[in-house]
């Protein structure tokens, strides 16, 4: 078996293994052909070994199909897109991720808001803030995508962290992850752990906001950071329409479908003219009252 070379997407960055027999060289993330070999250090290689796989659940065929639904659906998408689009790619791809777990705990500040006074007689109510404060913690688990062919918003939208069964992992291993591409991390440790961080503080003011009216100040201190790297199966598809490419991932243990869809400027136009008749239907009818 010839040695593996570490090929860089110059359209998308992302970071993949190749096998230099292979015929076609396409990146899986945008179907692209322009590479350029990046060299790999020894902390890259270790760190990639001590990772771990959640392996392929979602088959091919199970893959395709899940596609096919889900590009039927939309009231906005074009009336001939399920039936012009072309498939350009359509890979099974080994992706990194850092599996961060964290403790947080915050203190917040904030107030409530009471009505004294209903407004009436053309007079505005009357109210009295009240000064609260509290505390929150809990553990997080996030999973941050290592790669720079697909951006964290976009792997959100396949990746739950309460659905990916995560205990279910292999130790990394070349020969089990035959037959799919693999990338290799192209973002640092750390970096992913200060977006967990950030990811963090915002899932805890989201907390904190539901207890309080107005939500004044947190303070989260955040602890028992663990990191794992960790090799997630993803389904990419490329497909084109009207000479532009659009992209689906497909959830390779959980099946859970997401991707980029053209949109149909006259649905668009037509549903903003309609709206705009209910709005101003509405505003008649309170006129008249």
């Amino acid at each position: 078996m010839s040695e593996a070379k570490n090929l860089g997407c110059k359209n998308c960055g992302a970071n993949l293994n190749f096998d230099p027999a292979q015929v076609s060289m396409n990146c899986a993330f945008c179907g692209s052909t322009f590479f350029m070999e990046i060299p790999e250090t020894e902390e890259d290689k270790k760190l990639r070994q001590d990772a771990e796989i959640i392996t392929f659940k979602v088959t091919k065929e199970d893959a395709k199909q899940k596609f096919s639904e889900w590009i039927k659906k939309g009231l906005l998408k074009p009336s001939n897109l399920t039936s012009t689009f072309k498939e350009k790619e359509f890979e099974g791809v080994y992706v990194p991720f850092f599996k961060v777990r964290a403790d947080a705990n915050t203190s917040w500040r904030g107030r409530d808001k009471i009505v004294i006074r209903e407004a009436a007689n053309n007079e505005p109510a009357e109210y009295e803030y009240i000064d609260r404060n509290g505390s929150h913690s809990d553990t997080y688990k996030d999973f941050i995508t290592a790669t720079k062919g697909l951006p964290q918003s976009e792997v959100d939208s396949i990746i739950d962290e309460k659905k990916i069964d995560d205990n279910d992992t292999k130790p990394f291993n070349q020969q089990l992850m035959m037959g799919f591409k693999i990338e290799n991390p192209a973002v640092k440790e750390e970096n992913a752990v200060d977006m967990a961080k950030e990811r963090i503080k915002d899932k805890e003011r989201d907390a904190c906001r539901s207890g309080v009216n107005e939500l004044l100040d947190t303070d989260t201190m955040i602890s028992n950071i663990q990191t794992k790297l960790m090799m997630l199966p993803i389904w990419i598809l490329v497909y084109m329409y009207e000479n532009k490419p659009f992209r689906v991932l497909i959830n390779g243990q959980t099946g859970i479908t997401s991707g980029q869809k053209p949109v149909s400027k006259f649905k668009v136009i037509i549903a903003i003219v309609i709206a705009a008749a209910i709005i101003a239907g509405i505003y008649f009818v309170t006129k008249k009252k």
